[in-house]
């Protein structure tokens, strides 16, 4: 009887010693693994921040490029009004040429 008493207890010493080191393992898996999280925390925070400063030139790159490029579109419109207006020009001296031909 006593025999079983003891080693009873020892069972249960054992389940629980068995528990414990269970709940520390899970607790240490548990801490390694919100270590392993806040390392990629830290690694995604810094590739946004690398990402964030190298779209900051890209970034005025574009706004300098569309300013030139309305530039260019205004340019345009003024050449293509200036072209018009020389084309009548062109037309009305060659109506007059025709005229003055015709009078002859």
């Amino acid at each position: 009887m006593r025999q079983l008493i003891v080693t009873d207890k020892l069972a249960k010493q054992s389940t629980r010693a068995r528990r414990a080191g269970w709940t520390l393992r899970s607790r240490a898996r548990r801490y390694t693994d919100s270590l392993i999280v806040d390392e990629q925390l830290d690694r995604l925070t810094e590739r946004h921040e690398a990402l964030t400063m190298s779209m900051e030139p890209l970034h005025r790159d574009v706004q300098d490029l569309r300013a030139v490029v309305n530039q260019i579109a205004i340019a345009s419109q003024q050449d293509g009004e200036n072209i018009r207006a020389l084309a009548r020009v062109a037309e009305n001296h060659e109506r007059r040429l025709t005229h003055l031909e015709g009078e002859e």
